[in-house]
């Protein structure tokens, strides 16, 4: 919804650039779901499956590679952390890059190439953003510094818990959003060239409130004997962004903040 919020601003100023930055988007939201099962059904979640097929096969073995021969860091390329992280999101982008430039300069004209391709990569940038965003208001959270810190990142909130009253806020937030910035645009109220700036805010916004509303946790924790323990019903764990240090009576420290 945050995407099409997007579009929305920026389609009445500018079709032809609009187009490629919600094409980019809608792959880039998708893009890191490595371990997207196949669907029963062929229908919308097929493409879906195929763009996380794109990036298991042709993404994550160059950033293994990279992190192996520059970093000395082996990783399990089905680990669902190496793509919800912000370095994997950073190899999906330039892997992503690298592939579609070389066709969109042979098949697009000139005059469209340019602004189609940043428009894309742009879009691609987003959809990822907002991918680790989403997933950081999870249970299940992210690890965004993977491989390189155990850093999990993780909210409250259960996606299939249709009682979550904060799912039905999230969506009412875009709501408001989707009707409010077309009615500015077709009422003239509000200047056109500064419609694009409202629906990034708003896009923003939406995605912030869902984040702060989703009880935020940091767990600095080792990959070690530690990593199997039940990190929510730790007592060491604490929300609302901050992280303390624990020390038992005889000084040991929380496997989680150490």
């Amino acid at each position: 919804m945050s995407i099409v919020i997007l579009l929305i601003a920026i389609a009445p100023l500018n079709l032809i650039f609009a187009i490629p930055v919600m094409c980019g988007a809608c792959m880039g939201a998708v893009l890191p779901d490595i371990q997207m099962k196949t669907p029963p059904r062929r229908n919308l979640r097929i493409l879906a499956y195929c763009l996380a097929r794109f990036t298991r096969r042709c993404c994550v073995p160059v950033i293994a590679c990279v992190y192996s021969s520059v970093f000395g860091l082996a990783i399990d390329g089905s680990d669902k952390r190496v793509t919800h992280s912000i370095p994997g999101i950073i190899g999906i982008f330039l892997c992503t890059g690298a592939i579609v430039i070389i066709p969109a300069f042979l098949l697009l004209p000139q005059a469209l190439f340019s602004a189609s391709l940043t428009g894309f990569l742009g879009g691609i940038t987003i959809g990822l953003a907002l991918h680790l965003a989403g997933d950081l208001c999870t249970r299940k959270g992210i690890t965004p510094f993977y491989p390189f810190a155990p850093t999990r990142v993780s909210g409250s909130i259960r996606p299939c818990d249709k009682n979550d009253c904060r799912i039905t806020h999230y969506h009412a937030h875009h709501g408001l959003a989707l009707i409010g910035i077309p009615g500015l645009v077709w009422s003239g109220s509000f200047p056109a060239p500064a419609i694009p700036s409202l629906g990034i805010v708003a896009m923003l916004v939406c995605t912030g409130t869902m984040i702060f509303l989703s009880d935020v946790t940091i767990d600095r924790r080792p990959d070690d004997g530690h990593a199997s323990c039940d990190v929510d019903s730790c007592p060491h764990r604490t929300s609302g962004w901050k992280v303390r240090r624990y020390r038992g009576e005889g000084g040991e420290t929380c496997p989680h903040t150490s």
